[in-house]
C-alpha cells in the first residue's frame, strides 16, 4: 500500500492489519512517508515488512510511520524476534513453503511471534501470486497461530472456507488483489470477503 486514497479506501474495510513494504528490492517499497495518511491510519494496526533490515532502520520508520509491528521476511532469528517484541511492537515472521519440513521452521519462533505467516517459498520474498500446496497445512503443529498467505486469489473464498486448521488465525491478501504493484483492487476484496462472510451465514444455520 502506498496510494493515499488507496489506502483510506482499503482501510475502510477496517482489516486486522494493513502492510506498508520497506523492502527496497519490491515493487511495492514504500520510499516516503510524503502525503501518506498517517493520522487516518493512527487507529489502525499498520505492519512494516522487512527483510533482513537493520534494527535501527526499522526502529526508524516505526517511529516515522507511527507503525504497531512488523513482518520479518528474510532469514531473522528468533532473537531478533524476540528483540521486537521487546520493543512493544506485534511480530509476525514470514515462513517460505515448498515442502513439509519448511512447516516444522515455526517451531523455533514459539514465544518470540505474534503470528507466523506462511507464503510460497520463490526466489524473491514473496508478492508472486503462487500458491504452495495447502494441503500440506496438515503438517504445521507449531503452537503459533498463522496467517495464511502466497497467491490467494478472489475466487479462493469457498476453498478457504473449507479449510480446518485450528490454528489458522487470518489471511495475508497481496498481489492477486492488486490493480497495479501496491495499488489494491478494492471491489475484489469487497467480493472476496462477502464470500467468506456467505460461508459463515450458511454454516451458523
Amino acid at each position: 500500500m502506498r496510494q493515499r486514497d488507496n489506502i483510506l479506501d482499503v482501510a475502510a474495510l477496517k482489516p486486522d492489519y494493513l502492510g506498508l513494504i520497506f523492502y527496497p528490492g519490491s515493487a511495492r517499497y514504500v520510499a516516503t512517508a510524503e502525503d501518506f495518511p498517517l493520522d487516518e491510519l493512527a487507529a489502525l494496526c499498520t505492519i512494516g515488512v522487512f527483510v533482513d533490515e537493520q534494527p535501527a532502520l526499522v526502529l526508524e520508520k516505526v517511529k516515522q510511520f507511527g507503525l504497531k509491528g512488523v513482518q520479518l521476511h528474510g532469514q531473522e532469528s528468533a532473537a531478533e524476534c524476540a528483540f521486537y517484541k521487546q520493543q512493544g511492537l506485534e511480530v509476525l515472521k514470514a515462513v517460505s513453503v515448498a515442502s513439509s519440513r519448511d512447516l516444522q521452521q515455526p517451531e523455533r519462533y514459539q514465544g518470540c511471534v505474534d503470528l507466523i505467516v506462511l507464503d510460497t517459498k520463490t526466489a524473491g520474498h514473496g508478492g508472486s501470486g503462487k500458491k504452495f500446496d495447502w494441503d500440506l497445512l496438515d503438517h504445521y503443529t507449531a503452537p503459533i497461530p498463522f496467517l495464511l498467505g502466497g497467491g490467494i486469489g478472489a475466487d479462493d473464498a469457498a476453498i478457504i472456507r473449507a479449510l480446518n486448521h485450528p490454528q489458522l488465525a487470518g489471511l495475508d491478501l497481496n498481489s492477486r488483489f492488486e490493480i497495479a504493484p501496491a495499488c489494491k483492487d478494492v471491489k475484489k476484496i469487497e467480493t472476496f470477503l462477502a464470500g467468506l462472510k456467505a460461508g459463515e451465514k450458511e454454516s451458523s444455520k
